[in-house]
């Protein structure tokens, strides 16, 4: 049984298609660096107790997120890291000796999850209205 209004649900999706992109673009964007911004604090072990002692400050501040437009996909990821071998590789060791014990990019973006979904819906939101 056809639902009525669909053709025009589709087509309005169709034509909104490309803010949608953008929108998601933008929301995923000030959200991710929100949570680079919230982990540098929530996982700074000598205040809090979680993640690891950044005594050089060299890997906090090299923390930061990226989004990029993929065809019909919108990607963003939080990542750390600098420099050449062997230092390269120090992020991944931080993040996952230990069985992830001093872990503090995983941990803050679960942390942050809901919000990241909620800044990104309500912007898509608003496109439609």
């Amino acid at each position: 049984m056809p639902v009525d209004g669909l053709d025009k649900i589709l087509a309005n999706l169709t034509k909104k298609e490309a803010d949608l992109k953008k929108t998601v673009f933008v929301g995923m964007k000030y959200a991710l660096k929100e949570t680079v911004n919230y982990g540098k604090v929530a996982y700074s072990r000598p205040k809090t107790g979680k993640g690891f002692t950044d005594r050089t400050t060299n890997l906090r501040n090299s923390w930061s997120s990226t989004v990029m437009i993929d065809g019909m996909n919108v990607i963003g990821y939080v990542h750390a890291g600098w420099g050449s071998q062997p230092d390269v590789n120090y992020p991944y060791h931080v993040e996952t000796r230990w069985d992830g014990k001093y872990a503090y990019l995983y941990p803050s973006v679960m942390d942050k999850k809901e919000y990241i979904f909620d800044t990104i819906k309500t912007l898509c939101q608003g496109v439609f209205t």
